[in-house]
């Protein structure tokens, strides 16, 4: 696996993490805002993370849920991919799931 998919496949909870993790994260969490180049993103956590966006991106709305990758671009953070999840994600689970697979890495890692 190469260096920038294995950042990639680090799942983060939210702003805490990203202080942590430098470089390249995902990030799960609802889109509280949109503007034309950013969105922000309420991460499973609580807390608010606003990414740059390319002009043309798919058409997101406010509330929904989402995975997005990201990576560090000095101060701000500027998004790879994003992934519409369902309506019903339950954050809570998500992150006990993140917290379980850091204390375990061994049930998150393929063989």
């Amino acid at each position: 696996m190469s260096e920038e998919a294995e950042q990639l496949a680090v799942r983060l909870i939210g702003q805490e993490d990203l202080q942590r993790h430098p470089g390249l994260a995902r990030i799960v969490g609802k889109i509280t805002d949109l503007s034309s180049d950013s969105i922000t993103v309420e991460a499973c956590d609580g807390s608010s993370i606003t990414i740059k966006t390319p002009a043309e991106r798919d058409p997101w709305r406010v509330g929904q849920n989402i995975e997005v990758g990201i990576a560090k671009d000095g101060a701000d953070y500027t998004l790879l991919f994003g992934v519409p999840l369902s309506d019903n994600m339950d954050f809570d689970l998500y992150r006990q799931a993140l917290k379980v697979s850091e204390r375990y890495p061994q049930l998150m890692r393929p063989k």
